[in-house]
């Protein structure tokens, strides 16, 4: 049979094109070979998960673990955020945006779709991380790492409350135990100084109370300037969240329980005549 002109010249094309192509392919493979990665970016290693608490209070220590939802191991090195629950709408919608335009995000890529939270830090090799609020909030807690799927969970930080238990009456000179704790736990309270306040004298510190508390100023005010003027330091609690006193004179008292970072706790207590009982204006300036 005779072969056209047009047959080789087009045999002769094709072996080019494959001597061209074939070490291409062969250099592409070598550079896969030598970063020992099979594409641009490693496979995604499912979800996270992160487990914090619901309710926390300003100034007190949280706790929060970070695992991997496929394998349930520690995940190290994962980074924390805090946003906002405002804001949360808008950074799902971005975290949502950068999934479906980068199947496998860098850690820049997520940091900046989370930069507007706090950043709260990376979890220890156990998976663990410890932060301490310094506000109130309601936030999203997100955790985030390179070739993981991101996970939340919410937290609410409230301040902390004071509470106080006293007898409802005393003899004078009678010593008796007060007890000062944490109103969401109960848990006692060191180094909480406690003021008794006579009745004559508890109008103007409920006022003075009021006028801290519409500032937002309360948890943080220096009962040392405030009190003072209108009663008694009995004294500050000890280890087991306890102070025992006694009172020199007879009366109606309010006792307020103060500590940086806490609203006040108030009871009352009736001195020297059983016959009195304290008031509720007593009780809760």
């Amino acid at each position: 049979m005779k072969i056209k002109k047009w047959q080789i010249i087009l045999a002769s094309l094709l072996a080019l094109v494959v001597m061209v192509v074939t070490p291409v392919f062969a250099m592409a493979a070598a550079d896969d070979s030598a970063t020992g990665t099979d594409s641009y970016r490693p496979l995604n290693k499912g979800g996270l998960a992160i487990v914090a608490p619901h309710v926390v209070r300003v100034n007190q220590q949280m706790n929060m673990q970070v695992w991997a939802r496929r394998t349930l191991e520690a995940v190290a090195d994962a980074g924390v955020w805090a946003v906002n629950r405002d804001d949360v709408a808008v950074v799902k919608e971005d975290l949502k945006n950068l999934k479906n335009s980068v199947p496998d995000p860098t850690e820049e890529e997520i940091a900046a779709v989370l930069d507007s939270g706090i950043f709260m830090g990376r979890t220890d090799e156990t998976g663990k991380l410890s932060y301490t609020f310094t506000a109130i909030g309601n936030y999203v807690i997100i955790t985030a790492k390179a070739h993981y799927w991101p996970d939340f969970c919410w937290t609410a930080v409230r301040d902390g409350q004071l509470g106080i238990t006293a007898p409802k009456h005393a003899n004078i000179d009678e010593e008796i135990t007060l007890n000062v704790f944490r109103k969401e736990d109960q848990e006692p309270v060191a180094e909480a100084a406690v003021w008794a306040i006579p009745a004559a004298n508890v109008k103007t510190v409920r006022e003075k109370i009021a006028e801290l508390r519409e500032a937002g100023e309360l948890k943080d005010a220096d009962a040392g300037s405030l009190l003072p003027d209108f009663g008694t330091k009995l004294g500050e609690t000890d280890a087991d969240g306890q102070l025992v006193a006694s009172f020199a004179a007879a009366g109606r008292y309010a006792l307020v329980a103060v500590k940086k970072g806490f609203l006040p706790g108030f009871t009352g207590i009736a001195v020297g005549d059983n016959s009195l009982s304290p008031a509720a204006d007593v009780t809760t300036p």
